[in-house]
């Protein structure tokens, strides 16, 4: 009884409070009560690639992609810096604060990822990208799928490899790279209509903030970066690189880059001896499936000299207007052929992990 008549005094004198004209939020009990850290942590339990595989991705056009604001590359920033540091409940605060949401997944099969994405919106899209980080990872790999919507099966292909191979982290752009109407800022952008959404033609876009972290964190880490090319680019790249590539009713084509542009016209700036893409370039040629041609060396395009994370790697003052003057030998660039991506996938992911385990050899 005595607790009672203790809560109804409280009450009047909050309504006089209320009555005399002072603002709710000068009286104690109109404080909001602080949530707890972990209450901001989601938790999940299943197949981990049926749940990567079933993000969609939008179509271009669709403006489903939002340009996101300072606080919130900074906040998400944080949150990945905090989380790839361990700082779970922090970094499921930071991801909040942001918009976004960490997800602890749990696959009985796999075991624990933390999934930091964009909530979905209709049709199960994150526009600002889903970024997957494996506590248990056997490589400081990251792998990464920047036109997961437009370089068809791209999407799958890495969610394969980064499950498959022991790799860290995942990073999966959200929408079309043509989602959003607007141009990028970056090299090239009009010419070849490189758009705001484009993930690896566009600095401020949350897919390259989550590179940045990765870099910085993870301790001279791989890039795998995947893409995929049409039956032009497929014509133009074997005239360059000779030879032919067609295995029975398939044509199985990769152009291999680390993302530096060599300007000296002798060759010099093919990937060097002991770079992944020179040892990716060796697995797939000693395999023979597929035929592999190496950028700077076979051929001069589709070497993703202007994507932005490669500059980052490699150590350009400006990802957005300024070629990487060297290259680092850890970003791969990787094109391939339709089939390959549909038909070979699981071969060419194999030669990728193979490569994987010289390049981190003690």
């Amino acid at each position: 009884m005595q607790r009672y008549l203790m809560i109804l005094a409280v009450l009047v004198v909050w309504a006089v409070l209320v009555l005399a004209g002072l603002p709710v939020a000068e009286t104690a009990l109109a404080r909001p009560l602080e949530p707890r850290p972990e209450a901001a942590l989601q938790t999940m339990q299943g197949d981990i690639e049926v749940f990567l595989t079933s993000i969609a991705y939008g179509e271009a056009e669709d403006g489903v992609w939002r340009f996101p604001s300072l606080d919130k590359r900074t906040l998400v920033k944080t949150a990945l810096e905090q989380l790839l540091g361990g700082a779970i409940s922090q970094a499921a605060q930071s991801a909040q604060s942001g918009g976004f949401a960490l997800i602890k997944y749990t696959d009985p099969q796999r075991g624990v990822y933390y999934v930091l994405r964009d909530p979905p919106i209709t049709g199960n899209i994150s526009p600002g990208g889903t970024y997957v980080w494996r506590p248990s990872a056997a490589f400081a790999a990251v792998v990464e799928v920047p036109h997961p919507a437009d370089d068809a099966r791209t999407h799958l292909q890495g969610i394969e490899l980064f499950l498959d191979a022991g790799a860290e982290l995942l990073l999966l752009a959200g929408t079309s790279r043509r989602s959003d109407a607007t141009h990028s800022p970056c090299d090239d952008a009009v010419d070849d209509d490189f758009r705001r959404s484009d993930a690896a033609h566009a600095v401020k876009h949350l897919f390259h903030v989550a590179h940045e972290v990765a870099e910085n964190r993870l301790g001279a880490p791989l890039f795998i970066q995947l893409h995929g090319f049409g039956s032009e680019g497929y014509d133009n790249l074997l005239a360059q690189c000779g030879g032919s590539a067609t295995v029975g009713s398939l044509d199985l084509l990769v152009n291999i880059s680390d993302g530096f542009r060599d300007t000296s016209a002798s060759g010099a700036g093919a990937p060097p001896t002991g770079s992944f893409a020179r040892l990716l370039n060796d697995a797939v040629n000693e395999e023979g499936t597929i035929r592999a041609c190496l950028y700077n060396q076979d051929t001069s395009i589709y070497g993703g000299t202007s994507n932005v994370q490669g500059r980052y790697t490699n150590d350009s003052v400006d990802a957005c207007t300024e070629h990487a003057p060297q290259s680092q030998g850890r970003f791969l660039h990787l094109e391939q052929s339709y089939d390959v991506r549909t038909y070979q996938r699981t071969l060419m992911n194999a030669l990728i992990t193979q490569a994987m385990s010289r390049y981190f050899a003690p």
